[in-house]
């Protein structure tokens, strides 16, 4: 908590809700390989549509 008191970020924690909902691993990992994929597609994407022609 010394780096967040030294940055000035607070926060409450009593303000937080109790229960947060917990994912398995294998799909927390399964999601977010399914994200990157997207992610690096789209930029692969993008890219291709910005190249100026040879």
């Amino acid at each position: 908590m010394l780096l967040f008191d030294a940055l000035g970020f607070r926060w409450n924690r009593f303000a937080m809700l109790g229960h947060f909902p917990v994912h398995s691993m294998e799909r927390t990992c399964s999601r977010f390989h399914e994200r990157l994929l997207e992610f690096f597609l789209g930029m692969r994407v993008c890219s291709k549509a910005t190249r100026l022609p040879s």
